[in-house]
């Protein structure tokens, strides 16, 4: 009976993480660059939503929030 060989890969992760973040850094800007294009800036494409929140304590703004939303979805993601 043959032995069967098994080969280790191994991952440089760093690396592979460099190489996602420049992916994800080429897709925001041709996402943005549509955005812009079709919609405006992405200020404009939320300012029509009401924001219920307590003026006194916002951190952030509504459409940011929103917009990091869009973006986690696109980019798939996890918060």
């Amino acid at each position: 009976m043959k032995r069967k060989e098994t080969a280790v890969v191994l991952i440089d992760l760093p690396q592979v993480q460099g190489q996602k973040q420049k992916q994800h850094q080429g897709l925001l800007s041709v996402l943005l660059s549509t955005l812009r294009h079709h919609f405006g800036s992405p200020e404009q494409l939320f300012e029509g939503v009401e924001d219920p929140r307590d003026k006194s304590r916002i951190l952030y703004p509504l459409g940011e929030l929103l917009f990091s939303g869009v973006l986690m979805f696109f980019f798939q993601l996890c918060a």
